[in-house]
């Protein structure tokens, strides 16, 4: 867990702010990022668009575009709304306690992930993770909704292969933190 006024934000390739957001709770800890498939059908301009739309009432911090650029939609200390009704353990509201990243892809199971977006999210990754998070706090929107089974995103994302990545680069630089 990291303290929301210890928080080192990712250098990110460019900025475009969503007006949709609110305050942290006094004193958070942020535990999670969660990651998101936008659903884009491979449309990356209208997906960001949307995230910065006031009509949407939704947003991210980070969207991770299929060529490893990635853009910075709000500020790592705002609360995102990107988990809508959603629980973790010890959480009622994971939008509170959570960074929210979007990848974009289809998310219907057959676009694969680009290898830019692996190396993307596991440079951002190791960045929060040697801040204290842990290896485990990387997380699906489909673990966080509620009720279960209301999301299915990141659908196809290989977890294995992100968490194999993520430990060797913590692993090279002698940064290796703990679980949970």
């Amino acid at each position: 867990m990291i303290p929301v006024n210890l928080l080192r934000q990712a250098v990110t390739d460019r900025a475009r702010l969503s007006p949709n957001y609110g305050a942290r709770p006094p004193g958070t800890l942020i535990r999670l990022v969660v990651l998101h498939a936008t659903a884009d059908r491979g449309h990356e301009e209208a997906a960001e668009g949307w995230l910065c739309s006031p009509d949407s009432g939704v947003s991210a911090h980070l969207h991770i575009r299929r060529d490893g650029t990635v853009v910075r939609l709000l500020p790592d200390v705002l609360r995102a709304w990107h988990a809508g009704a959603s629980r973790w353990p010890g959480v009622e509201d994971v939008n509170d306690v959570s960074l929210g990243w979007e990848l974009a892809n289809r998310n219907d199971g057959r676009e694969p992930f680009t290898e830019a977006q692996y190396r993307a999210v596991v440079r951002l990754a190791a960045h929060y993770a040697r801040q204290g998070l842990a290896l485990d706090a990387f997380v699906a929107h489909r673990q966080v909704a509620w009720p279960r089974g209301r999301k299915t995103d990141p659908r196809g994302f290989d977890w294995p292969r992100f968490r194999a990545a993520l430990r060797e680069e913590l692993e090279r630089d002698g940064c290796l933190p703990r679980a949970g």
